[in-house]
C-alpha cells in the first residue's frame, strides 16, 4: 500500500509524536489515526479524567501504515505507545470512505483481527461450525461458529440469537479462526466480508458497534486481570512464607531427637501448604523423591475444579509417573502400591500401603484425620484413581544403588525371610543331634519311651520346617513381585526419559535385550541366590555341631568344602568368558530377528528369504558356538559335584579311621558310632549348603555380562526438561535465530546460521535437496538435538528454558517412516491420551477418514494388524495424521505425511486442517502439494536460500524453480 496516497486522502492534519512518556489515548468513536512511523504497541490501561493511569497490559502491535480507530470512553481503554520517532496522523473516521475499497479493507481487517483476538479467551481447536466469507450457515443451539480464514467474517443471526463474549448481539460482529459467536438456539447466520459491508454502506456503523462491544469487554477484562494480579501476589506471598516455614521445619528435623518432630506420614508435609500440595509432597517423600526437587511444583499448578488433572500435573513436575486405574471389587485389600483416589466432592486422598496390609488414607479435607481404609470409606471414592511409580534419580546409577532402590519397601519381607531361615537352620541341627542320641543311648539301652519322644520331636521338627519353608517361600514370592514391579517400571520410565540421541547407538532388538537384562538380574538375585545365601549363612549351626563332635574332623571337613568351593569358582570363571560373548551375540541375533520379522513382506517382495535365513544362521551359529563352549564347562561342573561328595565322605571316613588307629583310648571312646553318624549328618548338611551356594554364585556370575550390557541405560542421564517452565498453552509462534548444528564434533555443519520466523496459524513448507537440513530442523524444534549455537523460540520463550516434555504434548508430529501399532483404529488414533471416541471421530473427519472407517466391519474398533497390512498406505497416513491431531496441538509438523494420498484426499485433508487454528510446518518433497502454503522456505547448505509463496518463488527463477522443474521432467 502507498502510504503517501493514504496521507494525502486523509487531510493535512499535523503528525503527533507518541512514546512511552506521551502515549495516545484511543478515545472517541469518530477519531481515527494512521501510523506514519512505527510500529506502535497497543495497551489496555485504566483512565482517570480521560488520561491513562495505572498498570498497562499489552494487547497487540500495529505496524507502520496501520490504523488506530478510537473507542468509546470507559473506565479503561486502549493506549498507543510508540518507539523512537513514532508518529501518527489524526483524521476523521468517515474520511476512510475516500480511499479505494481495496485499501480500506487492507487497513480495517488487520485492526479488526488484532482487536477481536485480544478479546478472545481459550479457544477450541475443533470448530463445530465455520462461517464462509459470504453466505448463510445453520448453527445448532449451544454451538460455536468460528471464522474460516485469517480475514474477519462479519456474522449476524437471521433467525435465532447469538452471543459474543457472553453478550447478546443484534448487529454484525467479526469472527476469525480464533474468535467465535455462540448460538443461544438453532440459528441461521449470515456472513459478510469487510468489502461487502463497505459496498453496502454499513462498514462505519458496524465498526462503531463492534468498538462499543470491545470497550465493554475490555473493561471486564481489565477487572479480571486486576483480580488475577492480586491473587498472584497473594499466592506468591504465601509461597514465600511457606518456604521459610518448611525450611525451619527441615532444620528442626535435623537437630531434633524426638520422633514426633520428624516427618510423620500421617499428616501432609509442611504446615500452611495448600492441601493438594501437601498431599503431593507427602507422596513424594514416601516414594523417596529428594526434598530438593519438591520446589518444582507449587500452588500455581493447582487447577480449580480438576483434581485429577491437578495431581497428574504436580506428579509430572516431580518426575513421578502416574497412571489412571479403575478401582474394582475389593481393591482396598490388595497392595497396589501408593495410590491417589478422589471423593465425590473432588477431595483427593493419598493411600499409603501399611506394612501389615491395607492402606492408610490421608485426605486433603481438613476435618478428615488419617485412618485405615475400610470397605465403607472405599465406597465413597469415585472408581478412578492414580497409581504412582517411583522413578530412578536423574543421575548415573550403579548396580548396588539399583539393588538398594529395588529393595525399598521389601525390608519387612526380608526380615521374615531371615527369621524363617534362622529357624530352619536351628531345626536342621535337630537331625544330627537326634541321630547321635539314637545310636549312642537309645538303641544300646533299648529305651523305647525315649525313642518315641525322639520320633515325636523329629516329626514336630519336620512340621515346623515345612511351615517355615512355606513362610520363606511366600516372603520370597512377595519380594520377587515387588522388586519386579518396582524395577521394571523404573527402568522403562528411565528409557522414556532418555534423550533421543541415546537411541541412535542401539537397534530396537538389542536395546530391548539390554532393558530386559535388569529383569534377568533381578530374577537371579531374588531367586535361587538369596535362598542359597541364607542356607549357607544359617548352616553355621551345622558347623558348630562339627566342632562340638570333633574339632579334628571339623578342620578336615572345612578343608574339603574349601576345595569344592575353589574348584567351583575356577570352573565358573572359565565359563564366564564364553557367557560374556554369548550374551553380546544374543543381542545381535535378537536385533536381526526383530528386523526380519518386521520386514517379512519386503523380504518376500525382493525374494530374499534365503539370504535372510543365511544371515540369521551365521549369527545364530556364532552364538550357539559360544553356548556349547559354556555348556562344556557347565558339564564339567556337574560331573565334579556329582563325584566329589562321595570322595569327601570317603575322606571323612578315612579321617575317622585314622583317629581310631592313632589316638589314645580316651579319644576313641569320644568318637562313638552315634557321634560319628551325627558328625557325618551335620557334615552332609554343611557340605550341601556351601556347595549349593558355590553353584548358585557360579551361575550368578552371568549377572556380570548382563549388567555390563545393561549399564549404558543407567549411565545415560535423562532429559532435564522438567527443570524448565511448563508449557500450558501455545500460540504457535516459532522463531529460529542463528541456529547452527552438527551431529558430531568432527562432522561438517548441517545448519549454518539458520533464521526463520513462523507466525501463529501459518502454513509453512520446508523444501530443499537431500542433506539441506529439513529433518534436522524438525529434530531441533522437538528438542531431540541441541543446537551448538543460536536459539529456537516458542511464543518468544527459548526452547532451552522450557519443559520439553510438556512442549511436545502441544505439538503434533507425523514422520514419513511412522507406523501403526497392532490394535484397533481407535487405539491408534487416541494413543496414550485420554481422548474419547468422539474426539477420535472428529480427528478422523478432519483427515477425510470418517467414511473409510464407517465402511469397515467394526468401525472405529476395526483391528489393525501388526505392520498395518489390513489398511492401505493412504489410510495408514491419515490415521497417523489423525493421531497427531487428537491431542489438539497448536503446532503440527508433517514430514511428507501425505505422500500416499491421491489428489482428492489430499485436498480434503488440507482444506479440513486449514479450518482449524493451527501452525503447520511441512517437509515437502513433492512440490505440487504445497501450492497453498502461506510461505515456503527453501533450504540450501544449512540456510534459508529463498522464501515466499509458491507463485513468488516460481517467478523468481531461483533454486525453488529448479527443484520444481526437475519434478516436471
Amino acid at each position: 500500500m502507498n502510504e503517501q496516497t493514504i496521507v494525502g486522502s486523509l487531510g493535512d492534519a499535523a503528525p503527533i509524536s507518541i512514546s512511552s512518556s506521551t502515549p495516545l489515548s484511543l478515545i472517541g468513536e469518530t477519531n481515527f489515526w494512521v501510523v506514519l512511523d512505527g510500529p506502535v504497541d497497543i495497551f489496555l490501561s485504566p483512565f482517570q479524567e480521560g488520561r491513562p493511569a495505572g498498570r498497562r497490559h499489552h494487547l497487540f502491535q500495529v505496524p507502520e501504515g496501520g490504523v488506530l480507530p478510537g473507542l468509546p470512553e470507559r473506565e479503561c481503554g486502549l493506549v498507543a505507545v510508540g518507539g523512537i520517532n513514532a508518529e501518527v496522523r489524526p483524521a476523521a473516521f468517515e474520511s476512510l470512505l475516500s480511499l479505494p475499497s481495496s485499501q480500506v479493507v487492507e487497513l480495517i481487517d488487520p485492526w479488526v483481527i488484532a482487536l477481536s483476538e485480544s478479546l478472545a479467551g481459550p479457544i477450541s481447536l475443533w470448530p463445530e461450525h465455520v462461517a464462509p466469507h459470504s453466505g448463510q450457515t445453520a448453527v445448532k443451539a449451544g454451538s460455536r461458529l468460528y471464522g474460516a480464514s485469517q480475514s474477519p467474517v462479519w456474522v449476524q443471526a437471521d433467525a435465532g440469537q447469538l452471543l459474543y463474549q457472553g453478550r447478546k448481539q443484534s448487529q454484525a460482529i467479526p469472527i476469525t479462526p480464533r474468535t467465535w459467536v455462540e448460538s443461544i438456539d438453532d440459528a441461521q447466520v449470515n456472513s459478510l466480508s469487510t468489502a461487502e459491508l463497505l459496498n453496502d454502506g454499513q462498514l462505519i456503523e458496524t465498526l462503531k458497534c463492534f468498538h462499543r462491544e470491545a470497550a465493554e469487554r475490555l473493561a471486564v477484562q481489565h477487572r479480571e486481570w486486576d483480580t488475577q494480579s492480586r491473587e498472584v501476589k497473594e499466592r506468591s506471598a504465601a509461597i514465600e512464607t511457606n518456604a521459610v516455614i518448611n525450611a525451619f521445619q527441615q532444620l528442626r528435623t535435623i537437630i531434633s531427637t524426638k520422633k514426633q518432630d520428624r516427618f510423620d506420614r500421617r499428616s501432609p508435609v509442611g504446615e500452611g501448604l495448600a492441601p493438594e500440595l501437601g498431599l503431593v509432597r507427602m507422596m513424594a517423600q514416601h516414594l523417596g523423591i529428594e526434598q530438593s526437587h519438591w520446589g518444582k511444583t507449587d500452588e500455581t499448578h493447582i487447577i480449580p475444579g480438576a483434581p485429577l488433572k491437578t495431581m497428574e500435573v504436580m506428579f509430572d513436575r516431580l518426575g513421578i509417573r502416574s497412571r489412571e486405574v479403575v478401582l474394582r471389587d475389593d481393591w482396598y485389600k490388595k497392595d497396589s502400591g501408593p495410590l491417589v483416589v478422589f471423593e465425590e466432592d473432588g477431595s483427593a486422598c493419598a493411600l499409603i500401603p501399611n506394612p501389615a496390609g491395607g492402606y492408610t488414607c490421608h485426605s486433603t479435607r481438613q476435618d478428615a484425620p488419617p485412618q485405615n481404609l475400610d470397605r465403607h470409606q472405599s465406597e465413597s471414592f469415585i472408581p478412578i484413581g492414580l497409581a504412582l511409580y517411583r522413578p530412578l534419580p536423574d543421575q548415573p546409577f550403579g548396580l548396588w544403588a539399583l539393588l538398594e532402590f529395588a529393595l525399598k519397601g521389601v525390608w519387612r519381607d526380608l526380615r521374615r525371610l531371615l527369621l524363617a531361615g534362622m529357624l530352619l537352620g536351628l531345626i536342621a541341627a535337630v537331625t544330627p543331634v537326634a541321630t547321635g542320641l539314637i545310636f549312642d543311648y537309645i538303641i544300646p539301652n533299648a529305651a523305647f519311651s525315649q525313642l518315641h519322644q525322639i520320633v515325636f520331636a523329629l516329626a514336630m521338627a519336620a512340621l515346623g520346617s515345612a511351615g517355615f519353608t512355606l513362610v520363606r517361600a511366600l516372603a520370597l514370592l512377595r519380594i520377587n513381585g515387588r522388586m519386579d514391579w518396582t524395577l521394571q517400571s523404573a527402568i522403562f520410565d528411565r528409557l522414556l526419559r532418555l534423550p533421543a540421541s541415546f537411541f541412535k547407538a542401539y537397534s530396537t532388538g538389542d536395546l530391548a535385550d539390554r532393558a530386559l537384562g535388569f529383569d534377568a538380574i533381578r530374577s537371579i538375585l531374588s531367586g535361587v541366590l538369596i535362598s542359597s545365601i541364607l542356607g549357607a549363612i544359617f548352616s553355621v549351626f551345622s558347623l558348630a555341631l562339627l566342632f562340638y563332635y570333633s574339632s579334628s574332623l571339623a578342620l578336615l571337613a572345612i578343608a574339603l568344602i574349601s576345595v569344592a568351593v575353589a574348584i567351583t569358582v575356577v570352573i565358573s570363571l572359565l565359563q564366564l568368558r564364553y557367557d560374556r560373548i554369548r550374551i553380546r551375540l544374543r543381542g545381535r541375533v535378537e536385533s536381526l530377528v526383530l528386523q526380519l520379522i518386521i520386514g517379512v513382506s519386503k523380504l518376500r517382495t525382493a525374494n530374499a528369504q534365503q539370504r535372510a535365513l543365511a544371515a540369521w544362521i551365521r549369527r545364530y551359529a556364532e552364538q550357539k558356538q559360544q553356548f556349547i563352549y559354556s555348556a562344556k564347562w557347565e558339564n564339567r561342573q556337574q560331573i565334579f559335584h556329582a563325584g566329589f561328595p562321595v570322595l569327601a565322605n570317603i575322606a571323612i571316613f578315612a579321617g575317622a579311621i585314622k583317629m581310631v588307629q592313632v589316638f589314645d583310648p580316651q579319644t576313641i571312646s569320644a568318637l562313638s558310632p552315634g557321634t560319628f553318624l551325627a558328625f557325618n549328618a551335620a557334615f552332609g548338611q554343611l557340605f550341601g549348603a556351601l556347595t549349593n551356594l558355590a553353584l548358585s554364585l557360579s551361575s550368578s556370575l552371568i549377572i556380570i555380562p548382563l549388567y555390563e550390557r545393561s549399564r549404558p541405560i543407567l549411565d545415560a542421564i535423562p532429559e532435564s526438561g522438567s527443570e524448565g517452565n511448563r508449557v500450558e498453552h501455545l500460540e504457535g509462534d516459532i522463531e529460529l535465530s542463528e541456529v547452527k548444528f552438527r551431529y558430531h564434533e568432527d562432522s561438517p555443519d548441517v545448519l549454518t546460521g539458520l533464521n526463520m520466523r513462523i507466525k501463529p496459524g501459518e502454513f509453512v513448507a520446508l523444501v530443499g535437496s537431500s542433506g539441506s537440513g529439513k529433518s534436522t530442523v524438525f529434530r531441533l524444534m522437538l528438542g531431540f538435538e541441541q543446537a551448538q549455537a543460536g536459539e529456537i523460540f516458542y511464543d518468544g520463550k527459548g526452547l532451552s528454558s522450557l519443559d520439553q516434555e510438556s512442549l511436545r504434548r502441544k505439538i503434533g508430529v507425523v514422520l514419513q517412516q511412522g507406523s501403526l501399532r497392532a490394535g484397533s483404529i481407535f487405539e491408534n488414533i487416541a494413543g496414550n491420551t485420554s481422548a474419547s471416541v468422539d474426539d477420535a471421530w472428529r480427528a478422523a473427519r478432519l483427515v477425510g477418514l470418517a467414511e473409510d472407517i464407517e465402511a469397515m466391519p467394526m468401525g472405529m474398533y476395526t483391528v489393525v494388524s501388526d505392520g498395518a497390512s489390513t489398511v492401505s498406505g493412504g489410510q495408514r497416513q491419515r490415521i497417523m495424521i489423525a493421531r497427531s491431531l487428537v491431542r489438539q496441538p497448536r503446532i503440527l509438523l508433517l514430514d511428507e505425511a501425505t505422500s500416499a494420498l491421491d489428489n482428492r484426499t489430499q485436498t480434503v485433508v488440507s482444506e479440513s486442517i486449514s479450518q482449524i487454528n493451527i501452525t503447520r510446518i511441512v517437509i515437502a518433497h513433492r512440490l505440487f502439494t504445497i501450492r497453498d502454503a502461506d510461505r515456503i522456505f527453501v533450504l540450501d547448505k544449512g540456510k534459508v536460500a529463498e522464501s515466499g509463496s509458491f507463485d513468488e518463488l516460481m517467478a523468481a527463477d531461483g533454486l525453488f524453480k529448479q527443484l520444481a522443474q526437475r519434478q516436471l521432467l
